[in-house]
């Protein structure tokens, strides 16, 4: 899974992406050559992703102000646009 909620799924008989479309609903395909680029696109934000456990305490503070600091612009945006 990544952050744009596309599941990648592989089983002993068959490959899968699931997209989802909205909150109730999602897309699947079992394309090869969709799959195999999905897969490649996932294991490397893997590899290159840190698991938030794996990290110092300074290193979660900022990355969840960032977030805090993107909710509260996009707060603010939708506010001066009423």
């Amino acid at each position: 899974m990544n952050t744009d909620t596309t599941f990648y799924h592989e089983s002993e008989h068959k490959k899968r992406v699931y997209l989802i479309h909205n909150i109730l609903n999602y897309l699947h395909t079992s394309n090869e050559r969709y799959l195999a680029d999905t897969k490649s696109v996932i294991d490397r934000q893997s590899l290159n992703a840190n698991l938030i456990s794996g990290v110092n305490q300074s290193d979660r503070h900022k990355y969840f102000q960032e977030i805090n600091a993107w909710v509260n612009a996009a707060r603010r945006e939708i506010l001066t646009k009423r």
